[in-house]
């Protein structure tokens, strides 16, 4: 019988969001476009909330073009996610700062699970 794999606290945090953004669904998913430097999405944390720095960019009308991802700068994509409402808020800035830097090691184990 094998034994249930514990979760990671970064797993255990993701689990526990009431709502999981689509960029960090999108992060997740091993289908979706990645950076030139192999990124999926990069998460940037102002006191107790956690916003993406990287985001994806849809064609314009007429779809032409591709879809792209694109970095931001960091005051730019806070005023974005509040904009969008979609930043994840935290209880305090500790879980925050945790979140938002460790977020990565769960995107490689889940686009790697294949």
């Amino acid at each position: 019988m094998a034994k249930e794999e514990k979760l990671s606290k970064i797993e255990r945090m993701y689990k526990s969001l009431d709502t999981k953004p689509f960029y960090l669904r999108r992060a997740l998913n091993s289908n979706t476009v990645t950076t030139g430097k192999n990124e999926t999405v990069r998460l940037a944390q102002t006191d107790n909330i956690v916003y993406p720095t990287v985001r994806m960019i849809q064609p314009g009308k007429g779809g032409v073009g591709n879809t792209r991802l694109k970095k931001l700068p960091v005051k730019d994509a806070l005023q974005l996610a509040k904009n969008k409402r979609d930043f994840i808020r935290f209880s305090n800035e500790k879980d925050a700062r945790y979140f938002a830097k460790n977020f990565s090691n769960l995107i490689t184990k889940y686009r790697n699970a294949k």
